[in-house]
């Protein structure tokens, strides 16, 4: 873990999966998502 007074960063857990599809949906609903590559956000 790298870690300052402002921010932490940490190796992505299993458990953090859901966390992340939604910051994933939300990003999909935005105007600019066509110009990026699409993110999986099915359950594996």
């Amino acid at each position: 873990m790298i870690k300052t007074e402002r921010l932490s960063i940490r190796f992505i857990a299993e458990d953090d999966w859901n966390a992340l599809k939604d910051i994933w949906v939300d990003f999909s609903q935005s105007p600019y998502a066509q110009y990026d590559a699409p993110h999986t956000i099915d359950d594996i």
